[in-house]
C-alpha cells in the first residue's frame, strides 16, 4: 500500500474536498500544515480527522509555530490558518508527547534558496512570473501560492521569490514526510509550478542521497496524477450515494483491497504505455464488477432455506421449482436437515443457482460498509455509468 503526501491547504477548499479519498487510497496520508477551519469543506467531521490522526491513517507535519503556537496562528494573514481549540489543542498536545505522526518540521529554507536561485538563473525568474500571470492552465499554480505571492508584493522580483520559495518549501516538505507518492490535485501536473517543485526533489542540498526517481518519472507521475484525479472524482460520486464510515474503512478489508486495485491499476498502465487515460477509471471498475455478476436473491434465498433445515434433494426439487415459479420459493423452509455450506457448493456445481459476486469489494466497503449484494451491485453500476456521461 502506497504512502501519500499532499499540501492540502495550497488547493483551497478543493484540497479539502479531496481528503476523504486521499485517506482512503493510501495506508496513511501526510498533511503539511492542515488548516481545522477548512476541514468544513469535507465530509470528513472535526472528531473522525482526530481519530484518523491519532490511529496513523493521517499524519501532520508543520513548522513549530504551526503546530505549537495559537497566536502565532491567529495572527496569521491567511485567515484559515486560525488556531480551532476543539481540535488544535489535541494535536498541539500529539506533538508535545512525542507521537510519531504529528512532527515538527525542521526550520525552512526556502527564502535563502529562493534568493540564490532568483540570482543564479534569470530564466527561471522569467518563466516563473510567465506562470503567475498568465492564464494558461499549462503555467497553472496553486491557490495558496498564488496568495502568498500576492501578499509578497507588486513587483516581479518579489512576486518571483515568494513563487521559488513555496517550490523549495514544497519539496523539502515531501521530502521531509517520507511519503511515496505526492498528491498534486491536478490533472496536469505538468505545470510550471509542479514542474520545478520536482526538479528541486531530484537535488540535494545535503550529503543525503538525492531523489532522482521522481525527476525521471516525470511522465509517469503526470500519469499517475491523472488517474488520482479520476478516483478521487470516483469516490466523491460514491459519497454523495452512500453512507459508509471512513475510520472503519481504513481499519477493514476494502481499505488494503483499494490501495491494491489502485496500484495494480497504476502498473498496468505503465506497462502498456497507454496515454488515453480519459476515464480509465470508470471503465476499469466497471469492467471488474460486470465481469462478477452478484448471485442475488435467489442464493439468499436459498441459503436461509438451508439454514432452516432444508434437505438437499428437497432443496434441488424446489430449485427447479422457482424456476418454474418463483414465487413458490420460500415453500423449501421446513424440510428436512443438511449443511449449508455443502448443500450450496452442490447446487452452484450444478448451476442451479449463480455463484457469489467474486468481484473487486473495495467499492461497497467504502460506499456501504459492507460486501456487494444485487442491490448494491446495481447501485454501484449506476454510480460509474453516471461518471461515464459526458
Amino acid at each position: 500500500m502506497l504512502t501519500g503526501f499532499c499540501h492540502i491547504s495550497e488547493y483551497g477548499s478543493q484540497g479539502y474536498r479531496r481528503l476523504r479519498p486521499m485517506v482512503a487510497v493510501s495506508r496513511n496520508l501526510t498533511l503539511w500544515a492542515p488548516s481545522t477551519a477548512l476541514l468544513n469543506s469535507t465530509n470528513v467531521p472535526r472528531k473522525q480527522f482526530l481519530t484518523l490522526v491519532e490511529s496513523g491513517n493521517i499524519r501532520i507535519i508543520a513548522r513549530e509555530n504551526w503546530l505549537l503556537s495559537r497566536s502565532s496562528r491567529d495572527q496569521h494573514p491567511w485567515e484559515k490558518a486560525a488556531w480551532v481549540p476543539s481540535v488544535d489543542d489535541r494535536i498541539r498536545q500529539l506533538a508535545l508527547d512525542g507521537f510519531e505522526g504529528v512532527r515538527v518540521a525542521p526550520p525552512e529554507r526556502g527564502g535563502e534558496e529562493a534568493e540564490r536561485i532568483a540570482d543564479e538563473d534569470p530564466s527561471s525568474a522569467e518563466e516563473l512570473y510567465k506562470a503567475y500571470t498568465s492564464r494558461d492552465p499549462t503555467f497553472d499554480i496553486p491557490l495558496g501560492v498564488r496568495q502568498a505571492a500576492e501578499r509578497a508584493g507588486e513587483t516581479p522580483s518579489a512576486v518571483v521569490r515568494a513563487i521559488l520559495r513555496d517550490i523549495v518549501n514544497h519539496a523539502d516538505a515531501f521530502r521531509e514526510s517520507g511519503a511515496e507518492r505526492p498528491f498534486f490535485l491536478t490533472r496536469n501536473p505538468r505545470t510550471e509550478f509542479t514542474r520545478r517543485v520536482v526538479e528541486v526533489l531530484g537535488k540535494s542540498h545535503q550529503e543525503e542521497e538525492p531523489l532522482p526517481s521522481l525527476r525521471e518519472r516525470e511522465a509517469d507521475l503526470a500519469r499517475e496524477s491523472e488517474i488520482a484525479e479520476q478516483l478521487f472524482e470516483l469516490v466523491a460520486h460514491m459519497d454523495s450515494v452512500g453512507s459508509g464510515n471512513l475510520v472503519s474503512f481504513v481499519n477493514g478489508p476494502g481499505h488494503f483491497e483499494l490501495s491494491k486495485w489502485y496500484s495494480r491499476l497504476l502498473a498496468d498502465i505503465q506497462l502498456d504505455g497507454s496515454t488515453k487515460l480519459d476515464g480509465i477509471v470508470a471503465r476499469k471498475l466497471l469492467d471488474d464488477i460486470t465481469r462478477h455478476r452478484p448471485g442475488g436473491v435467489r442464493e439468499n434465498v436459498v441459503i436461509s432455506a438451508l439454514q432452516h433445515g432444508a434437505d438437499i434433494a428437497g432443496l434441488a426439487t424446489a430449485v427447479v421449482g422457482y424456476i418454474i415459479d418463483p414465487s413458490g420459493f420460500l415453500s423449501l423452509v421446513g424440510l428436512g436437515t443438511s449443511a449449508v455450506s455443502s448443500s450450496i457448493g452442490t447446487l452452484k456445481a450444478l448451476g442451479m443457482i449463480p455463484p457469489s459476486y467474486e468481484g473487486t469489494q473495495w467499492p461497497f466497503f467504502y460506499t456501504f460498509g459492507s460486501r456487494a449484494t444485487a442491490r448494491r451491485h446495481a447501485q454501484i453500476k449506476w454510480i460509474v455509468d453516471e461518471l461515464r456521461k459526458p
